[in-house]
């Protein structure tokens, strides 16, 4: 650009030039064949000047005009270069996040199948203990009928050994077939049959203590299990 505005400006100040030495040169006919005026000249003169003058005016306001185009462009580079940077950081940045991202999901889709292993787990385990529940309170309800059934058989020899007689009429046995402890007729020499309950109920109370175990440590194995799946589910 600056080269361009030079060569403008070279080319009228030449022009500029050959104009001034043909006046100077009309001027000295003049003095010899008088064939141009003093007023001509004149005239000529001030063109000349006034055309100086513009090219001068011409000349700074393309060196203006050359300034500011290289400030806008300076500006414009800047503006690009800027850009260009802020470009490269989201391009950089968007990398990372895809990078993270992928990561997340596969930590998703581990904890997604750790989560769908706890359930089976725990689904296994629910199904363990409802079977073991139903099996304690099978066993519960034998040695409460065992019970029941010691209780009113040694309450029917406590009154048979105090009055000498059997009150059987009021006997309700719930587990024990009434035959097997009293058969057709009810001697006191039976009562050993009260032993054998007694030693049954000791089997089943066993049992009992045995499941209670047993369920104990599955409710535990089950409470740990679902506190692990709720923590995976934060």
């Amino acid at each position: 650009m600056q080269g361009l505005l030079g060569e403008f400006k070279n080319l009228y100040e030449g022009r500029l030039g050959k104009l001034k030495a043909k006046i100077k040169a009309d001027s000295t006919l003049e003095h010899d064949d008088n064939s141009y005026s003093t007023e001509i000249i004149q005239n000529y003169e001030a063109q000349v000047k006034v055309y100086e003058s513009y090219v001068k005016d011409l000349g700074e306001q393309n060196e203006v005009l050359v300034q500011t185009v290289e400030q806008l462009e300076s500006e414009a580079n800047d503006r690009v270069n800027s850009l260009e940077a802020k470009l490269n950081k989201a391009v950089s940045t968007a990398k990372e996040c895809n990078q993270k991202a992928k990561g997340y999901e596969v930590e998703l889709q581990s904890a997604v199948s750790a989560k769908r292993k706890h359930e089976d787990i725990i689904g296994d385990l629910q199904d363990r203990y409802r079977r073991l529940e139903r099996r304690y309170n099978e066993v519960e309800d034998n040695r409460a009928a065992l019970e029941h059934d010691l209780h009113s058989l040694v309450t029917v020899i406590s009154i048979a050994r105090r009055t000498g007689r059997w009150q059987l009429e009021a006997v309700k046995l719930r587990k024990v077939d009434f035959n097997r402890v009293f058969g057709e007729s009810t001697p006191l020499k039976q009562s050993p049959k009260i032993q054998e309950l007694n030693a049954e109920i000791n089997q089943k109370s066993l049992a009992i203590g045995q499941l209670q175990a047993e369920l104990g440590a599955v409710r535990a194995d089950y409470d740990q299990l679902l506190a692990t799946s709720t923590d995976i589910m934060k």
